[in-house]
């Protein structure tokens, strides 16, 4: 018989670059934890955090060892806000973060989400031969961008 998963994870299916991405850790009731580990990639940062009450944070390691949970709901829950820290070259980064729930009785489970990041790619549709400058305020540049999309979406 397979043991029922002790927390679960939602995240977005994909974001853009620096965009806020919030990382939903759902919990089973009956789990009695005293940290839970949440472990970003180096080019991840924090940004907020929901439903925590009680956190130690050290470089990209969040430790939060007290939630709000409430006797009405059938999970409890705590969100984490992140965003990639800069733009990078690729068109897609897969970024892998950790999660580690260490209960009270000293048991371990290790679970993995994934940030997917896509930045669209833009190819120059027309360009003029020759682009003349005026010091004039409202100079307009007549060069028309197209859109590709975000590779595999």
């Amino acid at each position: 018989m397979l043991q029922q998963a002790k927390l679960e994870t939602n995240i977005p299916p994909w974001a853009l670059p620096r965009e806020d991405i919030t990382l939903y850790v759902k919990l089973n009731k009956d789990v009695d934890f005293s940290k839970i580990i949440v472990t970003l990639p180096d080019c991840m940062e924090l940004k907020d955090k929901i439903n925590v009450i009680e956190f130690e944070m050290y470089e990209n390691t969040i430790s939060v060892t007290k939630i709000w949970r409430s006797a009405r709901m059938i999970q409890d829950y705590f969100g984490l806000v992140i965003a990639s820290k800069e733009p990078f070259n690729e068109l897609a980064l897969q970024t892998k973060i950790k999660i580690k729930l260490i209960e009270k009785n000293g048991n371990e489970h290790n679970h993995e989400a994934y940030a997917r990041i896509f930045r669209p790619l833009l190819e120059i549709d027309q360009i003029p031969e020759q682009i003349s400058l005026n010091d004039i305020d409202d100079t307009i540049i007549p060069i028309h961008l197209r859109f590709k999309g975000f590779g595999d979406i």
